[in-house]
């Protein structure tokens, strides 16, 4: 994406992130998707898994709070750099998929025993 559109983007975003329902998440979602779909193409690949971006939505407001905060996704992002360092490429969108989930279902498990502030709230919206 241009850097000059950057700003504009990341508040587009910001506005989807801090959504009040689901519905509503998805709209804007919709939206940008349309906006910025007539510059960068690949963005048209999101609009058949908009339902999957807007998920967090449904999360209770004071467990959002653990979302605002980017520490443990950048260590996420490191440790997957890492091994794609080593690695050196994923062969298709499919390998890539299947390679996230199996890396964020270790680290479910690595801190599925760990106990969170309001986490009454999420075994209440995932239990």
């Amino acid at each position: 994406m241009r850097k000059k559109h950057w700003d504009e983007i990341l508040k587009e975003l910001n506005q989807i992130m801090e959504a009040k329902t689901k519905k509503d998440a998805e709209l804007l979602m919709n939206e940008f998707i349309d906006k910025w779909s007539r510059l960068y193409k690949s963005l048209n690949n999101l609009k058949k898994k908009v339902k999957n971006y807007t998920h967090f939505s449904n999360i209770n407001e004071k467990i959002k709070v653990y979302f605002s905060t980017t520490n443990w996704m950048e260590r996420c992002f490191k440790e997957l750099k890492d091994f794609l360092r080593i690695r050196g490429y994923l062969h298709s969108e499919d390998s890539a998929e299947k390679f996230l989930y199996l890396f964020f279902k270790d680290k479910d498990e690595k801190y599925s025993s760990r106990r969170l502030r309001y986490s009454e709230y999420l075994i209440e919206d995932f239990g």
